[in-house]
C-alpha cells in the first residue's frame, strides 16, 4: 500500500449574501397607489401603497432566512468531509507507521520469527514522529464555527505514534544512567544480532 503525502483541506464557500430591497420596484406601486388616491380619493387605494414596501420586506426577509439555511447545510456538509479527511489521515498513518515497522526489528517478537527481511535500522523505544503527511490548505479562511476542529486536523496530521527508529551504524554512543544505558546498549545489541551486523 502507497502512503500519501499530500491531502487537502476542502474548502468551504460562504453563500451568496442576500439581495438588498429593490428600492425602484418597491417605489413604482407607491407612486401608482398615490395617483390613484389623488384621483379617487379611496383610502383602499393607500392600502395598496402600504403593500409594497411590505412586500418588499418580506421578500428581504426571505432572503437572508434562506442565506442561513443555506449556510448551514453547507457547514454540515463541510463537518462531513472534515471526518472523512481524518479517517483517511488515520489510513495514511497507519500505513507510514507499518512501513516503519517493517524497516526496524521489534525484539520483543524476535522469539516469534517476526524479523522484516529488510530491516535496516536500529529501533530504540516508541513515541510521536513527524508525519512525512501533509495537508494541502485552501486559500479561503475556515468557517469561524469549525476553525478549531480545522486545526485539530491539520495538527493531528502532521505527527503520528510510532517507533523511534535510527541507521543500525557500526557504533552508536548511549549516555544516561548505567542501568538504564546498559539496558538500551542490550536492546540494540540483540537488534544487531538479527541483522547479522558486525558487532
Amino acid at each position: 500500500m502507497s502512503v500519501p503525502t499530500r491531502l487537502a483541506l476542502p474548502r468551504f464557500e460562504e453563500p451568496e449574501p442576500a439581495g438588498g430591497i429593490p428600492v425602484v420596484a418597491s417605489l413604482v406601486p407607491v407612486g401608482i397607489a398615490l395617483g390613484a388616491w389623488a384621483l379617487t380619493r379611496s383610502p383602499y387605494a393607500l392600502l395598496f401603497a402600504l403593500a409594497s414596501p411590505v412586500a418588499a420586506a418580506g421578500s428581504l426577509l426571505d432572503g437572508r432566512i434562506r442565506r442561513r439555511r443555506e449556510r448551514r447545510r453547507r457547514l454540515e456538509s463541510l463537518r462531513t468531509r472534515l471526518a472523512r479527511l481524518r479517517a483517511e489521515v488515520d489510513a495514511a498513518h497507519r500505513a507510514e507507521r507499518d512501513a516503519i515497522e517493517r524497516s526496524a526489528i521489534d525484539p520483543t517478537r524476535a522469539a516469534e520469527g517476526a524479523v522484516p527481511p529488510t530491516a535496516d535500522t536500529l529501533r530504540w523505544g516508541s513515541g510521536v514522529v513527524a508525519s512525512s503527511l501533509r495537508l494541502d490548505q485552501p486559500d479561503e479562511d475556515p468557517p469561524p464555527e469549525l476553525a478549531d476542529e480545522v486545526a485539530q486536523l491539520t495538527e493531528h496530521a502532521g505527527a503520528l505514534r510510532a517507533p523511534l527508529v535510527t541507521p543500525a551504524a557500526r557504533s552508536i554512543a548511549i549516555e544516561g544512567p548505567a542501568v538504564l544505558a546498559r539496558a538500551a546498549a542490550r536492546y540494540l545489541a540483540v537488534q544487531w544480532c538479527l541483522q547479522d551486523a558486525e558487532l
